[in-house]
């Protein structure tokens, strides 16, 4: 083959390979627009939801542990499409779509506010219903948000779809890169946190 037309088809390829990224940017998009009122909440025992519809029982379940004034309007309500667990196994998450998105934002806040949750003795955990391409992206920031925990002054928290920002006394930083995050929080919080605590001990 000549090098021109070699040439000419690593364009194409090139171009092909540009084309399917932006086409994948745009279904996460879309997916992630499609989940934006959704929770997922975990630890609800099964059939806790039986002799009521499930949006019913939903509504006050959320009503009753965050302490809601009233209980908010729900769309649909359902166990993630898994297989029954037997006895002894977790139970199946639920699956939970709002039907006004401000309402969605306070639960979540009020859920993170109150943690740990519980109900009928159980610890449950309520969190955003995200892509599963969104939620691999921001499982990859665990290792920095786990040092982070560690840090005195700091705030963090992930922004959409998958960035995390952290406000420190060194200013605010927004990271899409989990090895940048972890290296900024190794060398820099991590280092101000032991002068700090010097400064302290003098």
């Amino acid at each position: 083959m000549e090098p021109r037309q070699l040439i000419t088809k690593c364009q194409a390829l090139n171009e092909l390979i540009d084309s399917l990224l932006r086409t994948e940017l745009c279904t996460e998009d879309l997916e992630g627009r499609q989940h934006r009122c959704n929770i997922r909440i975990l630890g609800v025992r099964e059939h806790f939801e039986t002799g009521t519809r499930p949006v019913t029982s939903v509504a006050q379940l959320l009503k009753e542990v965050l302490a809601l004034d009233t209980a908010p309007t729900l769309d649909r309500a359902h166990r993630s499409l898994q297989p029954v667990p037997v006895r002894d196994q977790r139970p199946r998450p639920l699956i939970v779509k709002f039907h006004y998105f401000q309402e969605k934002e306070e639960v979540l806040c009020r859920a993170a506010l109150n943690s740990p949750l519980t109900h009928n003795g159980d610890r449950i955990l309520i969190f955003p219903n995200l892509p599963s391409a969104v939620a691999k992206r921001r499982g990859a920031f665990k290792e920095a948000k786990d040092l982070l925990r560690g840090c005195r002054a700091v705030r963090f928290g992930m922004l959409y779809p998958a960035k995390l920002r952290i406000s420190s006394p060194l200013g605010e930083e927004i990271f899409t890169n989990p090895t940048a995050a972890k290296d900024y929080v190794k060398n820099r919080l991590i280092k101000l946190k032991f002068l700090l605590e010097d400064q302290m001990n003098v």
